[in-house]
């Protein structure tokens, strides 16, 4: 094996390794469990009781979940 197909052998394997993330990185966030986008929080008082809604730029009102994973586009997406 001569010393170009090393490296590019080498470069493919680099290439396909998974970043690493330090855990105490990760801050989970509240995402939409339909397309991982974050929620917005919406809060309200009705007869002395605080309501919490979360809403979806795309699929509105939603129950969320909470990840470490989402998406961070915005599609403009509101009707």
């Amino acid at each position: 094996m001569n010393q170009s197909s090393r490296s590019s052998i080498a470069a493919i394997v680099e290439w396909q390794r998974p970043i690493y993330r330090d855990p105490t990185t990760l801050r989970p966030e509240q995402v939409c469990p339909h397309c991982k986008r974050k929620t917005t929080e919406y809060r309200f008082m009705i007869d002395g009781h605080i309501i919490v809604t979360h809403h979806c730029p795309e699929h509105r009102d939603v129950i969320p979940m909470r990840s470490v994973i989402f998406r961070d586009d915005y599609t403009g997406f509101v009707s």
